[in-house]
């Protein structure tokens, strides 16, 4: 600024007086705002004959309302003036230097700084404090001790936040605390309180603090905040409580917005839904009775609480109880709301929420576009993709890598790399989001050239995820060489390994028909948990080897581990295919009576599956009948599928119209579902039916996506649909495949290929 050349007074030979003045002080005090500060300021600055008085700048620079970018002007400004020396401002130009994170500016002036006072010696340890530089402010405590300044309780504040997770240390410095006298403020315990709980281990320490300090009544709020925060982050639910129980009981505390803030992210974690609700309820009536039922924070916790909880009545209720709400509330219900599936709800909630006028975050967006992913809506997508460019919001990378998944989810592989394209400053998840979207669509090749483009012409180096999602595009194509390019690349970067991608290599595998690698993928790995476990027993299963599943089910029950809900249908499955019923009959009933695990749909669904591919119809109904599940349409098309393979039964015919009547009163949302009912109806030739399931179909939108194979010749790879005849060397295809199927009939394999489609 030009204003700091005007020619000011020179100082005395005999330096400026540091005195404070009355009628220096009159220029400007404490309870002067900033703009009564600053017009003083620019007075002096406008006055060439006028001096600032030094008790000016120390106002100036502690000042609440002080930008930390007019700092050093003013630090100029006092060099001009011959102010250096004064330690009122040499203390205030440290202390804004301190709080603006500047440590290395902080650290000049207090080195020149004539003499030291205790007061710059603390705030000098205190910003090293700060920024957590241990060894520092340990050094400049001992230089500080070395010419004779005592500590006091505010230097042993800045020792106590320089400490990392050293618990040696906290001892040490308890000790000194207490040899000093300083453990009669309550401040410098509850620092030292929350420093304990911040180590490893040292929460019985802490306990032990805290107990000491109830016997001498200077336990406060943020005493047992910090207490039940500490708890709160080990997990600890039951003492968590119980804190909160004994703080009005033995002290006579109230509980402030943080105590229930420590609280509620752990009502989820007690593994019982129940209790999670009636704990999340609980609370819910204690920030209502004291007063804090209007505090934001609380209510967008408790509300994704319930969300978590799957409590969504409770969560809508307090939503549109709540007066006041600010777009991180309206995000977190639109979250819960998808996480629960009710994707549709949450697209309302966000209509509401441009009705009344609250401008979405990026991170409402981003949570949006996830939704419509998860949907696979289209519609939905492109709606908010269009809100967006319409208003001319600036996506940050998290919702550009939102689009990416949701154009590749709803197929739009195009769309989906011109959005990927469009990041300036791709990461990791970027890469990862548009490898999965090529391999998902199965864009295999051009995955593995955007895999390649990664490792080679970019900064970022494929990760778990990256590697995963390769391995799963590989399986659900069942290119084996592909996939084992991918493990060749695993084995090479030794930072790339864990049970995720021991799983996916065991998938792809086995996907892929070589069980022999899957197996010894299974042996290599260092640790077996449910979920490799679930991964081998799946290979055998899937491969039509059900007695290997059973066997290695058998192993897996030797471990003495659990199998949980997933591995049960992994092992009904496996029986399944293969014919096993017996076996799958008696892992059904050990699943309730030994492992009190609740059958769920998918169970229903596999072991009525089961039963029907041995043409054991009425035992499947009778199982569907003693279950407390209604069953969905994936267990009616199985039982229909059934009756019309085994229509040999007269019963079967009655049975398969009743399961179609009640399939028809379903609100179907599957094109597969109506094929299956529509074949059904003809079986039976019900005409009038298969044509109303017909139009039911073409009026909801609906299309079955065609079944399509592919051959892999020499890494090139070739889909076919049918009536597909595109290929070049389609009459040479069509004529193998006419000597198979002779084959096949003279070797009287009664399952031929139908020519009809090719």
């Amino acid at each position: 600024m030009n204003h700091l050349r005007l020619p000011f007074p020179a100082p005395s030979s005999c330096s400026v007086s540091f005195r404070r003045s009355k009628s220096s002080d009159t220029y400007a005090s404490r309870s002067q705002g900033w703009t009564t500060l600053l017009s003083t300021y620019t007075f002096f600055l406008t006055n060439r004959t006028t001096r600032p008085p030094p008790s000016l700048f120390p106002e100036l620079l502690t000042s609440t309302s002080f930008p930390s970018d007019f700092g050093p002007m003013l630090h100029t400004h006092t060099i001009l003036l011959g102010y250096t020396q004064d330690p009122y401002i040499s203390s205030s130009l440290l202390s804004m230097y301190s709080k603006s994170g500047n440590v290395n500016t902080a650290r000049k002036v207090f080195d020149v700084m004539p003499t030291k006072t205790v007061v710059p010696w603390t705030a000098m340890i205190g910003a090293y404090g700060q920024i957590k530089d241990t060894e520092n402010a340990f050094s400049l405590f001992r230089e500080m001790r070395r010419d004779g300044i005592e500590p006091n309780s505010v230097t042993a504040l800045g020792l106590l936040s320089a400490v990392v997770s050293e618990l040696d240390l906290v001892m040490c410095l308890h000790s000194w605390v207490i040899n000093c006298g300083f453990d009669s403020d309550v401040v410098v315990v509850n620092k030292m309180l929350d420093v304990y709980l911040k180590c490893e281990g040292g929460i019985h320490l802490a306990r032990n603090l805290f107990e000491n300090m109830h016997s001498n009544r200077r336990r406060d709020v943020v005493t047992w905040n910090s207490m039940i925060s500490g708890y709160s982050k080990d997990s600890d639910l039951r003492e968590c409580v119980l804190l909160f129980h004994k703080m009005r009981k033995e002290d006579g505390i109230n509980p402030d917005h943080q105590t229930f803030g420590s609280i509620l992210p752990l009502a989820t974690t007690s593994g019982d839904h129940l209790r999670s609700v009636q704990v999340l309820r609980e609370v819910h009536a204690q920030i209502i009775t004291t007063g804090f039922y209007s505090h934001i924070h609380l209510c967008t916790t408790l509300m994704t609480m319930y969300m978590k909880c799957k409590d969504l009545d409770s969560g809508l209720i307090l939503f549109r109880r709540t007066p006041q709400k600010d777009v991180i509330f309206w995000t977190s219900m639109i979250s819960g709301l998808i996480r629960n599936e009710r994707s549709d709800e949450a697209m309302s909630i966000f209509r509401i929420m441009l009705q009344e006028g609250v401008t979405p975050s990026n991170a409402t967006l981003a949570t949006l576009l996830a939704g419509c992913a998860d949907l696979g809506s289209n519609s939905y997508g492109i709606s908010i993709h269009g809100h967006i460019v319409r208003q001319g919001i600036t996506l940050d990378r998290v919702a550009k890598n939102s689009l990416v998944t949701l154009y590749a989810k709803c197929g739009r592989i195009s769309s989906s790399r011109i959005c990927f394209d469009s990041i300036p400053d791709k990461d990791v998840v970027s890469w990862n989001a548009m490898v999965s979207a090529y391999g998902q669509n199965g864009y295999l090749q051009d995955a593995a050239n955007l895999f390649t483009e990664m490792r080679y012409s970019s900064n970022i180096q494929p990760d778990q995820i990256t590697t995963v999602a390769l391995l799963q595009a590989s399986a659900a194509l069942g290119i084996l060489q592909f996939g084992r390019s991918i493990h060749c690349f695993i084995i090479q970067t030794i930072e790339l390994s864990g049970i995720a991608i021991t799983t996916a290599l065991l998938d792809m595998y086995s996907k892929s028909g070589d069980l022999s690698s899957a197996q010894r993928c299974f042996d290599g790995s260092n640790h077996h948990d449910v979920i490799s476990w679930t991964a081998i027993i799946s290979a055998y299963g899937i491969n039509g080897i059900g007695e290997a599943a059973i066997r290695l089910y058998s192993e897996f029950l030797q471990t003495n581990q659990k199998p949980n809900h997933i591995m049960l249908l992994t092992v009904l499955n496996a029986c399944a295919h293969a014919g096993l019923v017996q076996a799958g009959l008696e892992i059904y009933q050990a699943m309730i009576r030994n492992f009190c695990i609740e059958p769920t749909v998918e169970h229903l669904a596999c072991i009525i599956d089961l039963l029907c591919r041995a043409g054991m119809i009425s035992e499947a109904l009778t199982v569907l009948k003693s279950t407390s599940h209604p069953p969905n349409a994936d267990v009616l098309g199985i039982l229909l599928d059934a009756c019309r393979h085994h229509k040999t039964n007269a019963g079967n015919d009655l049975t398969s119209t009743e399961i179609a009547s009640e399939m028809a009163a379903m609100n179907l949302t599957s094109a597969g579902s109506y094929v299956q009912l529509a074949q059904s109806h003809a079986a039976g030739r019900r005409w009038d039916c298969v044509e109303e399931s017909w139009m039911r179909m073409r009026s909801l939108g609906l299309r079955k996506t065609p079944a399509w194979s592919f051959i892999d010749l020499n890494g090139a790879i070739t889909s076919f649909f049918s009536g597909h005849d595109s290929h070049p060397r389609y009459e040479e295809i069509l004529s193998v495949l006419w000597i198979l199927d002779g084959e096949m009939k003279a070797r009287q394999i009664n399952d031929t290929f139908s020519m009809n489609g090719l």
